[in-house]
C-alpha cells in the first residue's frame, strides 16, 4: 500500500514517522513544495539572526529519511483526481498514485485585500522563501520599514530587524499590542516594554491601500483613517489561514479548512487531513495552529491511516513565545475580555515587566487558565490544575509548585492572595 502525504512540516512528518513504525514494509512518500526536509518553522528568526545556520534548522539528521525508507518528493501539486487517486504536478513531474492520501498542507500568510499589496518590498514571514526574500531584500537596509500586525509573528521580524540596528514602525489594528489575544492590562504592560526597547507603535491603525513608485516598489501607504506613512519596506504580519487553495474546486469537502471528522476522516474514501489545514466537522472554531496540537494530530491520523481508530480531543490549550528577552506562557482558557461569570486575579510587578492573571469561575470557583509575562510556569503543573477541575483557592495554595522562579514565587503568592481575599472577603 502507497500513502502519500502532501505537506513534510509537523503534521505530515509525523504522520509518515508513526506510519512507518506501525508497518515497515509500507510505502510512504512525503511532498512539499518548501524544503526536502522537516524544518523547525519557528527558528527561522534566528537564522536571520544569525544565531543558527539554515542547515541546524533541520529536525533530523539528513540521513533518517533514507533510513526510514521514507521517500521525499520536493515539487509543487497542481491538483488531485481523487477518483483516479492520482497527484498532479507541475507539468515536468509524473503524476504520482496513492491508496490512502494524507493531506497536510499548513497554513499560509493572511494577505491585506487592497490596492498595492503586490509592489515589490511587501513579505511576509513564515516560509523558507519568505527568509530568503526578506535576508536579500534588507541587504541594502530599508529606511522606513513597517511591520503591519502586532501578534507573535511581527514581533519576531520587529526583532529581527532591530537586531539588524533597522528602525522600523509596528502599526496594530487594537488599542494595544496583540489584544484581540491579550487581557488589557498585559497588552499595555507588553507593548510598553517593547517602546522602552525602541520599538514604536501606532495603534488603532488598519492600512487601507499601498502606493508605490515608478519602479514599482512601495512608497508610502494609507490609513483607514486618511493618513500617509511613508515607507519603503513592509511586512505583513496579520496571521494565517489554512493552505487548501489548490483544493478548492474539487470534490473535497472545504469550509475555513478541510473538513474532518474526529478520526480525520474527510468526505472522501482513503483521504484524510490534519494540523493546520483542517476544521473538525460541525464546529466554527478556528484551526488550532499550534505546533503541540499538530504533532499530536499527526500521530492520531497515522493510526487512523493504519486502521487503529483513534478519537482525537483537542489537549488543553497551551502557547507560548517571547518577546525580545521577555517569556509568554498561557495555559486553559484566557481570553482578551473575561466572560460573564468569569473572574480574575491579576499581580503586576511595579517595576519589571513581569504579570500573572489567574481567571476562575463565579459560580462554582473552579479555576480556567493562567497567563504568565516575564515568568516561567510548569506545565505540568498548571495541566493538572485544569484536567483536575482545581479551584482557585487550591490553585492559589499551591501556586509556589507551578513556577520554577522560586526566589520571587512567595511574593507573588502572598499578593495574589491579597487580592483574592479583597474579591472574595
Amino acid at each position: 500500500m502507497h500513502v502519500a502525504i502532501i505537506g513534510n512540516g509537523v503534521s505530515g512528518s509525523t504522520a509518515a514517522i508513526y506510519l512507518r513504525k506501525t508497518n515497515p514494509s509500507l510505502q510512504i512518500t512525503l511532498i512539499s513544495d518548501e524544503s526536502p526536509y522537516f524544518f523547525a518553522r519557528t527558528a527561522l528568526m534566528y537564522v536571520y539572526m544569525r544565531q543558527l545556520s539554515q542547515q541546524s534548522l533541520q529536525v533530523y539528521p539528513p540521513d533518517f529519511w533514507d533510513k526510514q525508507a521514507i521517500s521525499r518528493l520536493h515539487d509543487s501539486v497542481r491538483t488531485i483526481d481523487f477518483s483516479a487517486k492520482k497527484i498532479f504536478f507541475q507539468p515536468t513531474q509524473a503524476p504520482l498514485f496513492y491508496d490512502k492520501l494524507l493531506l497536510a498542507t499548513g497554513a499560509t500568510p493572511r494577505k491585506i485585500n487592497c490596492d498595492g499589496n503586490n509592489l515589490n518590498n511587501i513579505f511576509h514571514f513564515y516560509s523558507l522563501q519568505d527568509l530568503e526574500k526578506i535576508e536579500k531584500s534588507t541587504q541594502t537596509p530599508p529606511q522606513n520599514a513597517i511591520i503591519i500586525g502586532g501578534g507573535l509573528i511581527g514581533i519576531e521580524v520587529a526583532e529581527m530587524l532591530y537586531q539588524r540596528n533597522i528602525p522600523v514602525t509596528v502599526l496594530v489594528r487594537e488599542e494595544a499590542f496583540w489584544a484581540n489575544v491579550l487581557p488589557p492590562q498585559t497588552a499595555l504592560l507588553v507593548q510598553k516594554y517593547l517602546q522602552q526597547k525602541g520599538i514604536p507603535f501606532k495603534n488603532q491603525t488598519e492600512v487601507s491601500a499601498f502606493l508605490g513608485d515608478k519602479e514599482g516598489k512601495i512608497r508610502a501607504l494609507i490609513t483607514q483613517k486618511g493618513e500617509e506613512i511613508s515607507c519603503d519596506w513592509a511586512c505583513v504580519c496579520i496571521g494565517v489561514r489554512p493552505n487548501i487553495d489548490f483544493l478548492r474546486n474539487t470534490p473535497l469537502h472545504c469550509d475555513k479548512g478541510i473538513v474532518v471528522n474526529d478520526f480525520f476522516q474527510t468526505n472522501i474514501p482513503d483521504v484524510y487531513a490534519a494540523g493546520d489545514c483542517v476544521q473538525f466537522f460541525g464546529t466554527n472554531k478556528k484551526t488550532e495552529s499550534l505546533w503541540y496540537s499538530a504533532k499530536l494530530q499527526g500521530e492520531l491520523a497515522a493510526d487512523n491511516i493504519a486502521a487503529k481508530a483513534r478519537k482525537y480531543a483537542p489537549p488543553i490549550w497551551f502557547n507560548s513565545a517571547k518577546f525580545f528577552d521577555i517569556s509568554y506562557q498561557t495555559y486553559g482558557s484566557v481570553n482578551a475580555k473575561l466572560a460573564p461569570n468569569e473572574k480574575e486575579i491579576y499581580w503586576q510587578h511595579a517595576h519589571k515587566p513581569l504579570s500573572i492573571q489567574l481567571v476562575y469561575q463565579e459560580n462554582n470557583r473552579q479555576f480556567l487558565g493562567v497567563n504568565l509575562i516575564g515568568i516561567r510556569g510548569r506545565q505540568a503543573v498548571y495541566e493538572q490544575f485544569l484536567r483536575e477541575k482545581q479551584t482557585i483557592d487550591y490553585v492559589l495554595k499551591n501556586l509556589l509548585l507551578a513556577h520554577y522562579d522560586s526566589e520571587f514565587s512567595p511574593q507573588w503568592e502572598r499578593e495574589m492572595q491579597s487580592v483574592y481575599m479583597q474579591q472574595n472577603p
